[in-house]
């Protein structure tokens, strides 16, 4: 049995580049389908981005296939809105390779695809399906890796991963070489595979648990995942073989955060609320500080069926995994999104305005699947953070804005522009309206209030 490594058998940028390496060592887990990289390497995943790289779930699918009574364009898009919610709880970013559900195939072009693509990533480490899975996409995503390492353009180590929802995809002869001890982040890996709603994962995840149990006892810890590396050969492209180190765990000794999303801030008052009653015109204000600030201090319901749900420091990634719960389980007839500053902000990593424009995107669209109207507002005017000084957010927020209203207006959404009634000449928020350059003060929420009230008329006037 090779020793347990702390969180990866493998070292993250110790290998050289070919090119200008990125600023943060790259995790990239390969998935087939969109909800085998949480199950499979959940833990892993969650161990890699809190000591601070940057994962990638590249999804070779979309699971086109996998939900009953859904056309294959309706499950893509649901599944990618799951995909993007599990990717939140575990710190990772989602990357669509394309291929359909059921048709991956490991031909050359397929595998020119993927080496271009992993080029464009630079990762350190590459997850992938063990090749003798028994599932045909599974063995294909394996076998894809597998030629993509052999490729003398790439330099990332490969790393082969087990599945345990068997017989449907459970790996065959796979004997691991290197461990990862999850135990302090199971309870968080469940919570991930579970954003995968469409796949009822409390029907399967049971055998995910069995299995990192029994790994754990190999590894000497509670749960574990196994992992295979792979081992480079001279006569399929040359490459060198390399020497590893271990992965240093975090400097601080801190645990992984279990409540990353923070699902128990309000948990108890969702169920405490219960469904709408007949006729109520439910409207949820779905936000962070701004809004959670909004309704503690200066309550824009004023006796209306009005339910503030912000929490102070949210990202768009933290409030896309709570939407379910805080948004679409209350059943509103409105939902007012106010979010992307503490993107900004680099508030849970760095910011890129792909990612947080399809966070908001995927909210919104989540929240038409069920019937919800949406008021998505504008992200307030800011010159800069006190928390996080010289990021110049004023050129990125009035960008993300005007992609945002341009979405808004092509689905048909009621655009609450915010920024155009508080910004001043540079792009921050007009003085006297807040203090400290962020968040509004009670002249700031005077205007916000009437702009509100008036989206959310318009919203509700929909038919």
């Amino acid at each position: 049995m090779s020793p347990l490594l702390p969180w990866l058998g493998a070292a993250l940028g110790s290998v050289p580049a070919l090119a200008a390496p990125p600023p943060r060592p790259v995790l990239v887990v390969i998935a087939p389908h969109p909800d085998d990289a949480e199950a499979s390497c959940g833990g892993l995943m969650i161990n890699a981005s809190t000591s601070g790289h940057d994962v990638i779930v590249l999804s070779m699918t979309a699971g086109e296939i996998g939900v009953g009574g859904k056309t294959q364009e309706e499950a893509r898009a649901l599944r990618t809105i799951e995909a993007r919610r599990a990717a939140g709880v575990v710190g990772a970013r989602l990357e669509l390779f394309g291929a359909v559900d059921g048709s991956l195939v490991a031909d050359a072009a397929a595998a020119e695809k993927l080496t271009s693509l992993l080029a464009r990533l630079h990762p350190d480490v590459v997850a992938a399906p063990w090749p003798l899975d028994v599932h045909p996409d599974h063995q294909a995503a394996g076998m894809l890796a597998w030629r993509a390492f052999h490729d003398r353009r790439s330099t990332f180590e490969l790393f082969f991963y087990e599945t345990a929802n068997g017989p449907h995809t459970t790996s065959f002869r796979f004997v691991p070489t290197d461990y990862v001890d999850v135990t302090r982040v199971f309870d968080q890996k469940r919570e991930a595979t579970y954003q995968h709603a469409s796949q009822n994962p409390a029907d399967w995840f049971e055998q995910y648990r069995v299995l990192a149990r029994a790994r754990g006892y190999e590894a000497d810890v509670d749960y574990a995942e196994g992992y295979v590396r792979a081992r480079s050969s001279s006569g399929l492209g040359g490459r060198p073989g390399r020497t590893l180190a271990t992965l240093a765990a975090r400097a601080d000794g801190a645990a992984p955060d279990p409540d990353w999303a923070r699902l128990e801030r309000y948990r108890a008052d969702d169920a405490r609320l219960g469904a709408p009653r007949p006729g109520e015109q439910r409207v949820v204000f779905y936000g962070d500080s701004i809004t959670e600030g909004w309704f503690a201090s200066h309550s824009p319901a004023a006796g209306r069926p009005w339910i503030g749900r912000g929490i102070s420091g949210q990202t768009t990634a933290q409030m896309l995994v709570r939407f379910q719960q805080d948004v679409v389980a209350l059943a509103p007839r409105v939902v007012v999104i106010l979010a992307g500053t503490n993107d900004i902000a680099t508030n849970t990593g760095p910011y890129r305005e792909d990612d947080t424009f399809a966070n908001l995107e995927a909210m919104a669209e989540l929240a038409r699947a069920h019937g919800i109207r949406v008021v998505l507002a504008s992200i307030l005017p800011a010159s800069d953070y006190p928390w996080n000084r010289g990021l110049e957010p004023a050129p990125k927020i009035t960008a993300l804005n005007a992609r945002l209203r341009d979405y808004a207006r092509g689905r048909g959404l009621v655009w609450l522009d915010y920024h155009a009634a508080m910004a001043d000449e540079h792009g921050g928020l007009r003085p006297g309206l807040g203090d400290d350059g962020v968040h509004p003060n009670r002249e700031g929420f005077a205007i916000m209030a009437p702009l509100a009230e008036r989206a959310v008329a318009a919203a509700l006037a929909v038919r």
